[in-house]
């Protein structure tokens, strides 16, 4: 990895850390983002939840209820007749899949006693009312927030082979405000799943085209503000191949005040390189003017030993 960092020009180490900055920003923004969007949504819909379970509750007659579940194995026409007002309920409210009710007290294996069935629940399962349940633990760690609180609260989202769901418990309370029964209603939770779907593909597909324009616009203002880096690299190549007569391009920027000092020192060699071509001449023209002076001499003393 060391070794691959090192090869990457400056330009490549430059967008990439920028791509890695703006992954970590969009990605903690986005996983802020969904979080707040799931709890909205999830406390509206158990509002809409909540209200609905009332809904049910006002359809059902509470005064049966209450003496279905003192004995739910009593007499024939009462529990018909809360059979008959479970299937009408189930059947006038289109997000309400099953609803039925249940005792308040658990035994010793937290089962909890049948009060009320629908007849399509009766017809599906080997249970009545009068036998004893084991509800999943979604549905019961509900039901010990109802005895908590004495308020209708609603499970978690679970999944079965039909859909997705939720399951709204009402609970009811006898004169002394001690809860006797819980009507329980299964409602259609299709719709969060599939929210958060849409919501999870419409942040991906802003953070990949919010990615690529930074990426695009990144790279193409750190090229051009290294653009005078690249201009410098090759002044210093045709410098070292002897090429004194090359000026780059100046800029007021940080990056491009390089080059100004980069043709200031070139300005500055070929002032040193002139004064040196100057003394050489004039030591050239010394050293010919000493040696015609001395040929003048020799010729003297030979006119002299003649």
């Amino acid at each position: 990895m060391k070794k691959y960092w090192h090869k990457l020009s400056f330009l490549q180490k430059n967008v990439l850390l920028t791509v890695l900055v703006i992954l970590t920003l969009v990605g903690s923004m986005g996983a802020l983002s969904f979080n707040m969007f799931q709890n909205s949504m999830m406390s509206l819909f158990e509002r809409q939840s909540i209200e609905t379970g009332e809904i049910v509750l006002k359809k059902l007659d509470v005064e049966l209820v209450r003496d279905m579940a003192k004995d739910p194995t009593a007499e024939k026409v009462k529990k018909e007749k809360l059979t008959e007002k479970l299937d009408e309920v189930s059947k006038e409210l289109k997000s309400v899949g099953q609803t039925y009710v249940t005792g308040a007290k658990p035994n010793e294996k937290r089962e909890l006693q049948l009060v009320g069935l629908t007849t399509e629940l009766t017809n599906a399962f080997p249970i009545k009312p009068g036998d004893y349940y084991e509800q999943p633990a979604h549905w019961m760690k509900a039901y010990d927030k109802v005895i908590d609180t004495k308020k209708a609260q609603m499970t978690e989202v679970y999944e079965d082979e039909i859909g997705s769901w939720v399951t709204i418990l009402e609970p009811i309370t006898d004169g002394e405000n001690n809860i006797i029964a819980i009507v329980a209603a299964d409602l259609d939770a299709s719709i969060v799943p599939i929210t958060k779907e849409k919501f999870m593909i419409q942040g991906l597909l802003f953070i990949i085209i919010s990615l690529a324009i930074a990426t695009i616009t990144q790279f193409f203002i750190v090229r051009h503000s290294l653009a005078p880096l690249k201009d410098l690299r090759e002044g210093l190549r045709k410098i070292g191949e002897g090429d004194l007569s090359i000026k780059l391009k100046e800029r007021p920027d940080d990056i491009g005040i390089i080059n100004v000092y980069f043709n200031n020192t070139i300005e500055k060699f070929k002032g040193i390189i002139d004064k040196v071509r100057q003394t050489a001449e004039q030591v050239s023209s010394s050293s010919q003017e000493l040696s015609a002076s001395t040929e003048e001499n020799s010729m003297a003393v030979q006119e002299i030993a003649s």
